[in-house]
């Protein structure tokens, strides 16, 4: 049998546990390795990303009009070398997603919840449902269906 392979984030264990304030505002609470003097949200953390400098376009729920304001998003969970890897994310709209993240920072396998309260279990592409999956709707019923890039024909009710 192979050896299982090893994550880089049980390659390197955290230097350390601590509170860091960015230029921009965000925050991050958590554990951290330091590399050639560059922090970085390294194990299990709290970040919380100030967007009021950054294109509304880039952001789920953010509308341009807000983009001065105060508005935070939040990460929680598993950091591995500063790339976000599986947690919680709760967007600015209440929304927010659940689950594992693939390496370029998109959701990968999770649920994602709506701000009105339904909600998508299954697989994403590119940050897109897609795949099989469970749709729940705002009262609670639940949908069986394949999305394809936030699309679908049809789904069957699952009693």
């Amino acid at each position: 049998m192979p050896p299982k392979p090893v994550s880089k984030l049980e390659q390197k264990a955290p230097s350390g546990n601590d509170k860091f304030l960015f230029k921009n505002g965000s925050k991050y609470e958590g554990e951290y390795v330091s590399n050639n003097g560059i922090i970085l949200k390294h194990g299990k953390g709290k970040y919380i990303e100030s967007l009021h400098q950054l294109d509304p376009h880039d952001c789920p729920g953010i509308e341009p009009d807000e983009i001065n304001a105060d508005i935070n998003q939040v990460y929680e969970g598993i950091f591995n070398m500063d790339q976000f890897e599986e947690g919680k994310v709760t967007y600015a709209d209440n929304s927010f997603y659940e689950g594992k993240f693939d390496s370029d920072g998109n959701y990968s396998e999770g649920k994602y919840t709506f701000a009105d309260g339904s909600q998508w279990i299954g697989p994403f592409k590119f940050c897109k449902m897609n795949g099989e999956g469970i749709f729940i709707d705002k009262a609670g019923r639940k949908w069986r269906g394949v999305m394809e890039d936030n699309q679908c024909d049809a789904m069957i009710e699952v009693i």
